[in-house]
């Protein structure tokens, strides 16, 4: 067994086809191949058995996915099927593939006797990337069955070609395990301890957020990334198209520091609203904010606008990759889009909440807006000091009585 694969595959092996259990079928033999490197295996003889434990299966460690199910009849067997029966099932298995990737990240094995060129003709046409491209892979069913460590070996080099999988499958299991060591601490700490957070929580906040803070919190703490190889995260790295590698980068920098999902439950300090052509971005702590029964929260907002890069580039500190604020201005890079948008600290604007609800199109996520806060907080907490005139400063710079006698 390949070392990959006995640390970062765990969890049950999902089995979807008609013929197991039949006599001599070679979906068997690879049965036994999975038993003998210690992992469970879930079997389902039909499509609908499974679907309707899908729910269940969206932690599995990978998936053997029969291409025909048509009531045991083989393919390789000459029995002409109706084109509507064939269709219909092809249909099927990709509706399958398709809900199944979007709730786990294993790799699905599609095994047939039917010729491996038209299966990948048909996931492609549906828009199922399949191969190096992707998690499905399809193989003859007589070469993955009858070949003993085809299946495994396989999966080891699924994994070490991608430094998305490897990473997926180390940050899951180091997640779920910390995920499951702090919730039993709790638990012998005390059972009830939902209800005392709940209570400690209340009286200031949002609990429900606070409670879902201070987990995040403590299952990030107990984390440990130091087995990760930095070597397999650079894979391919040297094949990287430039273009292509700037503009994920900004896809993943407003992922990163603008959410879209679930924002409209609650009102946080970071909430960007958008009316016309202008911005605004709330900056009013979450303690002020706890939706209350009956209560039209006040938001305090700061207005902002989009400004060209050309003018931005003059605060651009290139040795430090930063961009150096005027002390009453915050720049924020590919809000909505747009290369830049700065906030005004002097523009602030106090507003219900009733009437910007349905304006609000992001959040900055922490610690960004924790930064922005922090930041306020300094500017409008800062002494106001007379500045010298212009022309006494600079003519400091001239001496009029000649050459400088001050010791340094």
């Amino acid at each position: 067994m390949g070392v990959l694969f006995e640390k970062l595959c765990r969890g049950p092996v999902v089995v979807i086809d008609d013929q197991v259990g039949e006599g001599g079928d070679l979906v068997n033999k690879l049965i036994a191949e999975i038993t003998a490197a210690k992992l469970p295996v879930l079997v389902y003889k039909s499509l609908e058995e499974a679907k309707d434990q899908m729910g269940g299966l969206f932690y599995s460690n990978f998936i053997i996915l029969d291409w025909r199910f048509l009531g045991g009849n083989d393919p390789a067997s000459g029995v002409q099927l109706g084109a509507e029966v064939v269709e219909s099932n092809d249909q099927e298995l990709m509706n399958l593939i398709n809900v199944f990737q979007k709730n786990c990240m294993a790799p699905i094995f599609i095994i047939s006797a039917i010729a491996k060129n038209e299966i990948l003709a048909k996931l492609e046409g549906a828009g199922i990337p399949t191969q190096d491209k992707a998690c499905v892979f399809v193989e003859n069913k007589g070469v993955l069955c009858d070949t003993p460590g085809k299946l495994i070996s396989t999966i080891e080099e699924w994994i070490s070609k991608s430094p998305h999988v490897y990473l997926t499958k180390f940050w899951f299991n180091e997640w779920i395990t910390k995920n499951n060591s702090i919730f039993w601490d709790l638990y012998e700490l005390n059972p009830n301890w939902p209800i005392l957070f709940y209570r400690t929580f209340e009286q200031e906040e949002d609990p429900i957020i606070a409670l879902k803070n201070t987990l995040f919190q403590l299952i990030y703490s107990e984390l440990d990334v130091s087995a990760v190889d930095p070597a397999r995260l650079t894979t391919g790295l040297e094949s990287v198209d430039k273009i292509k590698e700037n503009e994920s980068l900004r896809i993943l920098y407003q992922r990163l520091v603008y959410l879209k999902k679930d924002i409209e439950k609650d009102i946080q300090p970071g909430d960007i609203f958008k009316k016309g052509k202008d911005y605004y971005m709330n900056i009013r702590p979450d303690c002020d904010t706890t939706t209350r029964a009956g209560a039209d929260i006040e938001l305090y907002l700061l207005k902002g606008n989009k400004r060209a890069p050309s003018k931005v580039k003059e605060g651009y500190l290139k040795d430090l990759g930063v961009i150096d604020d005027k002390e009453s201005e915050i720049t924020m890079p590919l809000l909505d889009g747009k290369p830049f948008v700065v906030f005004s600290k002097r523009n602030l604007c106090i507003e219900k909440y009733s009437d910007w609800k349905t304006s609000k199109i992001c959040r900055v996520a922490s610690p960004f807006i924790t930064r922005i806060r922090q930041n306020y907080s300094s500017y409008i907490g800062r002494f106001g000091l007379p500045s010298y005139p212009k022309q006494i400063i600079e003519s400091l710079f001239t001496d009029p009585n000649g050459p400088d006698d001050y010791v340094i």
